[in-house]
């Protein structure tokens, strides 16, 4: 189990939508991984990377010719993923102190949202409610650095959703610096 501080950034995104994002949010993180199993003596490894959270995006546009009006929009939901992640270990073979990996994986996401957002349809932009969920894939891309016990860490995973008729993603880079626990 992994234990940290993070800042994360929220983006949601889609094909027919305006992209929305959150602002800087810093908050206690509570992700959990399989502990990292590696193949023979390779620096090749594997891991299961699950994420449970809430993010919130929002976004101001200026529609209309002759008369300009603002509409604001917002969207707030969950996320959860569940992602077989495989990685390089730059340093296994020098040091077993500390560590350098890079990793990408792809898996099972859920996604569910709450709100509005400007939608590019013909005719033309308008407001649209959403108010659902659903379960598609999720991919994952990071890079760790670790001492110890100790972690820093970019990642980006993402959940992607349809979601009453629109395909949208739900990016999610974060920059974690945290303490990992072994049972």
């Amino acid at each position: 189990m992994f234990v940290g501080a993070s800042i994360t950034w929220a983006s949601l995104d889609g094909d027919l939508i305006n992209p929305q994002q959150s602002d800087n949010e810093v908050f206690l993180s509570l992700s959990l991984k399989l502990l990292d199993r590696y193949w023979g003596e390779s620096a090749w490894g594997y891991y299961i990377a699950f994420d449970l959270d809430s993010y919130e995006t929002n976004r101001a546009d200026e529609i209309g010719l002759v008369t300009k009006q603002i509409i604001n929009t917002s969207i707030s939901g969950n996320y959860l993923y569940a992602t077989p992640t495989i990685f390089y270990n730059l340093t296994r073979s020098v040091t077993s102190d500390w560590s350098v990996k890079v990793g990408l994986g792809l898996g099972v996401g859920y996604l569910s949202m709450d709100g509005t957002m400007m939608v590019n349809n013909p005719p033309g932009p308008r407001v649209e409610q959403f108010d659902g969920s659903d379960i598609s894939y999720s991919t994952g891309i990071f890079i760790r650095y670790e001492y110890k016990d100790m972690i820093i860490q970019a990642k980006e995973y993402t959940p992607f959703a349809t979601i009453d008729g629109f395909e949208v993603e739900l990016q999610l880079p974060v920059f974690t610096v945290g303490y990992k626990y072994s049972f």
